[in-house]
C-alpha cells in the first residue's frame, strides 16, 4: 500500500507526478488487489477500505469492477471478499518465468513416468510453498489441493522441505502459526524443539515426509531443487496411495525421487554447496 492516499483521475504533471503519465484508477485497482493479497483469505469491505485508506464507497465501486473482471471473488452469503481466478492466473503464469518451474516443467512428464506416481512442482511465496504444477500419474487419487494451493509447513512433505532449507526468518511465523495451533501435535510437533528435529531430519535425508499425515489414505515424499548460487529454488514431490506407495527412504521410489531433484539441480548450476 502507497504511503499516502490516491484519487481518482489521470496521473500527471498536474498532479505533481514526474515521468510519464498514467491511468490512476488502474494504479487504484491494483492497489485494492496488492492489498487483499497481502491480507489473504477473505475480508469484509470495510477492512479493505481501512487498509487501502479510502472510503467504503470508493472500495466498493472499485471491488465491483475487479469482481466484474474476475480477479476478485465476493462471498454470496456473507459478502466478503477475496482474490479471484484471474489473479491466481497471472501470478501462475509470473511464476511460470521461474527458471526452476521452466525447466522442472519440461521434464515433470517423464518424472511421473519413471516414478509411476502423481508428481508437482512448488516455490516459495509469501503465503508459503505453493504448488506450480502438478502431473496426474492416472490413479484415483482423491486430494483437496491443486495448482495454487499453499501447503501447510510441517505435516506436508513440500513444507518441510521449505521449512528446511529456507531461511528461517522467511519461515518462522508459518511455522508458529502451526505449532500454536496445535495441528502437527498429534504428529508428535508440539514446540519448536520438536520441529528442530523433524527439521534436522529432513536435512539429514534431504526428504521431506508425509506418510499419512495430511491425509491418512495419502503418502508423500518432497526433494529439495536448489539454484546457481546454492539457495532453494523450489521442491519436488510424489505423492500416492498409501497400499501402493514405497515409503522407505532407502526405496526406489525415494532415491528417483532425489536423482530426479538433483539433475534439475545441476540443470539450474548448483555445485553442491547448499547456502541459506
Amino acid at each position: 500500500m502507497s504511503s499516502g492516499k490516491i484519487e481518482d483521475g489521470l496521473a500527471g504533471e498536474d498532479h505533481g507526478v514526474t515521468g510519464p503519465s498514467g491511468i490512476q484508477s488502474v494504479e487504484i485497482g491494483l492497489q485494492i488487489l496488492a492489498t487483499l493479497g497481502r491480507m489473504g483469505g477473505v475480508q469484509q469491505l470495510s477492512v479493505v477500505a481501512r487498509a487501502c485508506d479510502m472510503p467504503r464507497s470508493k472500495a466498493y465501486r472499485y471491488l465491483v469492477s475487479l469482481e466484474r473482471s474476475g480477479f476478485v471473488d465476493r462471498e454470496p452469503t456473507t459478502g466478503r471478499y477475496m482474490l479471484g481466478s484471474e489473479c491466481l492466473k497471472v501470478g501462475l503464469s509470473a511464476l511460470g518465468n521461474v527458471d526452476f518451474v521452466k525447466i522442472a516443467s519440461n521434464q515433470l512428464s517423464a518424472i511421473c513416468q519413471d516414478l509411476r506416481e502423481s508428481v508437482l512442482l512448488s516455490v516459495w511465496s509469501e503465503r508459503g510453498p505453493t504448488i506450480v504444477r502438478w502431473e496426474d500419474a492416472g490413479r484415483q487419487i482423491t486430494v483437496n489441493v491443486r495448482v495454487g494451493s499453499t501447503m501447510p509447513l510441517l505435516t506436508s512433505a513440500t513444507g518441510q522441505i521449505f521449512s528446511a532449507f529456507l531461511p528461517e526468518v522467511l519461515t518462522r511465523k508459518l511455522i508458529e502459526d502451526e505449532i500454536n495451533s496445535g495441528t502437527a501435535s498429534q504428529w508428535g510437533i508440539k514446540n519448536w524443539t520438536d520441529a528442530g528435529a523433524l527439521l534436522d531430519d529432513v536435512r539429514r535425508t534431504g526428504l521431506g515426509r508425509a506418510l499419512g499425515r495430511m491425509l491418512p489414505s495419502i503418502e508423500a515424499f518432497s526433494a529439495p531443487v536448489f539454484d546457481q548460487q546454492g539457495r532453494l529454488a523450489g521442491a519436488l514431490t510424489c505423492l500416492g496411495l498409501k497400499d501402493t506407495f514405497e515409503a522407505s527412504i532407502e526405496g526406489r521410489l525415494a532415491l528417483t525421487l532425489k536423482a530426479k531433484a538433483d539433475q534439475i539441480s545441476a540443470r539450474l548450476g548448483y555445485n553442491g554447496t547448499f547456502s541459506r
